[in-house]
């Protein structure tokens, strides 16, 4: 048994492809099995069946650090997406402020402290717009980055030679292989 969405080889040959119980007959001997899934390490179990023999095996994938990276970057990025919005939040309400002078100011004269006030909502909402901007960039960047990561990571073909057999380890993948 394996993930579902797994691919499945054994001796280095690719028996199945999205099972996650598979049944087999194989020769007696030495198998490898190697169990390859996106974003996850791939597993490679040994078997040595006797001639009759029944054997079960199961596989559990660790995820790559890459996959676990993407995970972080997804994190990130939706931490700063909502820091982003928070800071467009306080940039309308320093913009409603300075506003609400203005329209004073258009009925009767403000005294020096509201003035000071009106600086400080037009200082405020430009901050706050400056560190929107930069939240949603720096959101845009992580999701990106992180899509690209969770993408791209798939088990390196290296991984996939490294589970075939040596010379003389094992004998042919049997003919027949049931799906169950």
């Amino acid at each position: 048994s394996a993930p579902e969405d797994a691919e499945i080889y054994v001796d280095g040959v690719l028996v199945s492809q999205g099972a996650s119980l598979l049944q087999l007959e194989l020769p007696s001997g030495r198998h490898r099995v190697s169990v390859a899934q996106k974003g996850h390490r791939v597993a490679t179990q040994s078997l040595q069946l006797n001639r009759g023999e029944l054997a079960t095996t199961s596989f559990e994938l660790e995820p790559t650090r890459q996959r676990v990276a993407s995970h972080v970057l997804f994190a990130g990025g939706a931490v700063a997406l909502a820091a982003g919005g928070a800071f467009s939040f306080l940039a309308l309400n320093s913009e409603n402020d300075a506003k609400e002078f203005v329209n004073r100011q258009k009925q009767q004269n403000q005294t020096t402290g509201e003035l000071v006030r009106y600086d400080a909502d037009v200082t405020r909402r430009n901050r706050y717009r400056w560190l929107a901007g930069a939240s949603f960039a720096a959101s845009l960047g992580l999701l990106v980055s992180g899509l690209f990561l969770h993408e791209l990571d798939t088990p390196s073909a290296d991984d996939l030679y490294r589970s075939v057999p040596q010379p003389g380890e094992a004998r042919p993948l049997g003919a027949a292989a049931l799906l169950r």
